[in-house]
């Protein structure tokens, strides 16, 4: 088996453990911080379900300037369930 095949079934298995994370957040604690100082659970939500999306967006170009950070807040649980399959469709 090419190690390019062994990649892509340990990414699909990652993916379906992040899924059955992402689909237990709940709706009521997405404003929940850790620390005052860190993001709330909805942005640290929003930011896994895009990162792979945005790492694939990343890759694939010839260079790659660092953007300046900012999280969005999830609006809610659907919207970090609606990013995820939307950031893992090539």
């Amino acid at each position: 088996m090419p190690i390019v095949d062994s990649i892509l079934m340990e990414i699909e298995q990652e993916a379906q453990t992040t899924k059955r994370v992402l689909d237990r957040i709940p709706e009521h604690k997405l404003s929940w911080k850790p620390h005052p100082k860190a993001f709330s659970l909805g942005q640290l939500a929003l930011h896994i379900a895009a990162a792979p999306g945005n790492l694939a967006a990343a890759i694939a170009q010839d260079s790659f300037e660092v953007p300046g950070f900012t999280q969005a807040e999830a609006k809610n649980r659907q919207e970090v369930l609606d990013t995820f399959p939307r950031a893992t469709k090539p």
